[in-house]
């Protein structure tokens, strides 16, 4: 190696680490005896974008993403860069063809071409981050149903060693191709039905990530904080502090309002989900809300009954059409219509001036009740009105 070829990549590099300063978008390495390093191209999605991904036969599913996974271009100086020979590098990526990796690569030779000589690195990065989505012509929506074979094998991830990489051949202008893909472009995918989870779950962390970062005003303290400090309903997307959500949540469950935890913004009714009142929540308040929540749910299911013994009060999952009930915590054997211990076919031994407790609160009247529980008791007592105490 020259002396003026170590100046150039020393420089290139420092440039470079100094343009990106983020670990997570270009990293410098020296493995081996050859500097390197890896640059991770996060592409700019229009509005809307959406991935299509086929289902059976001409049906399609289609989900909405902010990000996709990085175009990831691992890289390697050769001792005689820039002075004769380009960088040795390979092209990765989850959600783009060998075909479109294939196009890449070439086109990271032509740009090589048309600047021989001269440090090259920044352009291959621009032209990958700003101009990569207009060469493939990638619009929404993107079909992603094909992009593996099922029968196509795990690429392993790339590393910056120099047996990774194939010499740049300046006689053919290109790498050897291997049944016409570049030996450069690396599918990072174990197989098609992993793609989809791979992608969701990328852009969900993108998201949050996203979200971290950026200034919100809340609407209650009318305050701007940074998303680290800020709570965002999921369902609406609306964003308030976590300062103004934690007093709210904690009025709302210590007066025992726990279906009330809804959105702040007018007639907007998203409710806050479960894991984020536990995160703003100390552990006393969650459990009351949860036992409260778990309460409520449950009283709003016609198949639901609690256990009458009051130390107990364990729900009980009913059987349709019958009036037995059996507790799986202290295993009481009732009657789901007057709460005793289950007595088979006999009729409910209740006094006359009990059914209102049991019957009167639902608003049944003396005659003409339809409820399935009047009409079993009273056709076991033979009579067909319901007498009130």
């Amino acid at each position: 190696m020259t002396s003026s070829d170590q100046e150039a990549q020393e420089n290139e590099l420092l440039a470079l680490a100094s343009i990106y300063d983020s670990d997570d978008i270009f990293k410098a390495s020296e493995t081996g005896s050859e500097p390197g390093g890896q640059f991770m191209a996060c592409l700019d999605l229009p509005p809307s974008f959406c991935v299509k991904f086929g289902i059976w036969k001409n049906n399609h599913e289609e989900h909405q993403l902010q990000f996709l996974p990085p175009i990831v271009l691992n890289f390697q100086l050769v001792p005689d860069y820039p002075s004769k020979n380009p960088p040795n590098f390979t092209l990765s990526c989850k959600w783009l063809s060998k075909e479109q990796l294939t196009r890449l690569c070439k086109k990271l030779d032509e740009i090589w071409l048309e600047n021989e000589n001269q440090e090259i690195l920044f352009l291959w990065m621009s032209f990958l981050k700003d101009d990569a989505m207009e060469y493939l012509q990638i619009q929404s929506p993107l079909d992603l149903s094909n992009i593996l074979s099922k029968k196509a094998r795990k690429s392993s991830s790339m590393k910056t060693e120099k047996g990774n990489f194939t010499t740049y051949d300046k006689g053919q202008g290109k790498k050897i191709m291997d049944s016409n893909y570049d030996s450069r472009a690396v599918q990072d995918i174990a197989s098609q039905e992993l793609l989809l989870p791979a992608l969701l779950e990328y852009n969900k962390a993108e998201k949050e990530a996203a979200f971290k970062r950026t200034l919100y005003a809340c609407n209650v303290c009318f305050l701007e904080k940074l998303g680290t400090l800020c709570m965002q309903f999921l369902d609406c997307d609306h964003v308030y502090c976590k300062e103004c959500m934690k007093d709210y949540f904690t009025v709302q469950i210590t007066d025992g309002n726990v279906k009330a935890l809804t959105c702040p913004h007018d007639k907007c009714q998203s409710q806050a989900h479960p894991s984020q009142v536990k995160e703003l929540v100390g552990a006393d308040l969650y459990a009351r809300y949860d036992r409260l929540l778990l309460h409520t749910t449950l009283e709003t299911m016609a198949d639901i009954a609690y256990c009458p013994r009051p130390i107990c009060q364990t729900p009980v999952l009913l059987e349709k059409e019958t009036t037995y009930g059996c507790c799986s915590e202290c295993s009481y054997v009732f009657c789901t219509i007057c709460k005793l211990t289950y007595h088979g076919v006999s009729p409910c031994r209740i006094r006359p001036g009990k059914f209102f407790f049991f019957f009167g609160e639902k608003g049944f009247s003396t005659t003409g009740c339809n409820d399935k529980a009047c009409y079993w008791y009273l056709m076991r007592r033979g009579q067909n009105t319901l007498p009130l105490g």
